[in-house]
């Protein structure tokens, strides 16, 4: 799949907001990966609960699909103290 833009919602240009989501670390194989997610975690997770349940009208919503050279996004995590020198912390995701 070639890098794309796929219109989730479309609720026009009056008074709306547009999201763009923009997947990092995957590649041309995890697209199907990616769509599920933002499917699952934005459309319903999201969009489908409470808080922005009643806003769901006012947003116009794209996924873009990105192809990653390759799979998986680091993930840097800190401690109390702050950003320590040694990038030992950093640890692969998903």
């Amino acid at each position: 799949m070639a890098d794309s833009v796929t219109v989730l919602q479309d609720v026009g240009t009056s008074g709306t907001k547009t999201l763009a989501i923009l997947g990092d670390g995957f590649a041309a194989g995890d697209q199907t990966a990616y769509n599920n997610c933002v499917r699952d975690q934005v459309m319903k997770g999201v969009f489908q609960s409470d808080a922005y349940n009643e806003d769901t009208a006012a947003w116009n919503i794209r996924r873009v699909n990105l192809e990653s050279a390759n799979s998986g996004a680091s993930t840097r995590t800190w401690n109390l103290m702050g950003t320590p020198s040694n990038l030992a912390d950093a640890r692969r995701c998903c």
